[in-house]
């Protein structure tokens, strides 16, 4: 196979997952900081939620989730106990509904 006409015709190449991971690379990494200081600027009421069931697999996002909602001004915090990031309707439609109500 002439590799010259098969680059010009596929978008990412001979080797699309390589020429991926090298895009990802040059991403800029954006600091959980910066996020912060724009998340301290909301002044609109906002709700935070995180599942219960993630902690164990991704203590961050409890982090996180307390992090942000520290820091905005109007922001309520709830954790969805026994939800991961599927969360079940039944489970997140009360905790809206009380909080939007």
């Amino acid at each position: 196979m002439d590799r010259r006409w098969y680059s010009s015709t596929a978008p990412w190449g001979i080797a699309p997952s390589a020429r991926r991971r090298r895009s990802r690379k040059r991403l800029p990494r954006i600091a959980l900081s910066s996020h912060i200081d724009t998340a301290a600027r909301v002044e609109v009421p906002a709700l935070v939620m995180d599942g219960g069931a993630s902690l164990q697999f991704m203590p961050f996002m409890r982090a996180s989730a307390e992090r942000l909602a520290g820091a905005m001004p109007n922001a309520t915090h709830r954790v969805l106990e026994g939800q991961t990031h599927d969360v079940d309707i039944a489970v997140l439609a009360p905790v809206l509904i009380d909080y939007l109500t």
